[in-house]
């Protein structure tokens, strides 16, 4: 059986409020978009993360390290905030406190990798990736 994350071609599951590009016509699911391909998907938690990155281009506040954008992704109230990070940092590579910058593509894609796993038990692959930041 698909995951929600797979269905939707949302594989972070990204929450509705925002008029993402390539969302699908259709919205079947209540709390989660669904878009139009997994490229769009991909691409909208691509955005996300740096906006978390950059506080939004310097307007609210900046999540840089694996520990404050999993903490503002899955918080305490509704995920086990810690095996999560715990999970991000052995599958991805990274360090906890690191400072992933906006336009690092490499920690970016090895972060999303591990989030993806955890979301919606989707593999990002590299060309799928790459695909989703062309569409930035």
């Amino acid at each position: 059986m698909e995951t929600r994350g797979i269905r939707n071609k949302n594989p972070l599951n990204i929450r509705k409020g925002t008029s993402w590009l390539g969302l699908a016509e259709n919205q079947p699911d209540k709390a989660f978009c669904t878009f139009s391909s997994m490229e769009f998907g991909i691409r909208a938690g691509i955005k996300l993360i740096r906006n978390y990155i950059t506080g939004w281009g310097g307007r609210r506040r900046k999540y840089c390290t694996v520990d404050a954008i999993i903490s503002k992704w899955a918080p305490p109230s509704e995920n086990n905030t810690e095996s999560y990070i715990q999970f991000v940092c052995r599958e991805s590579g990274l360090s906890r406190y690191s400072a992933i910058a906006p336009n690092d593509k490499s920690s970016i894609f090895a972060l999303m990798g591990a989030m993806c796993k955890i979301e919606s038990k989707y593999i990002l692959s590299r060309t799928m990736f790459n695909s989703a930041w062309s569409l930035l």
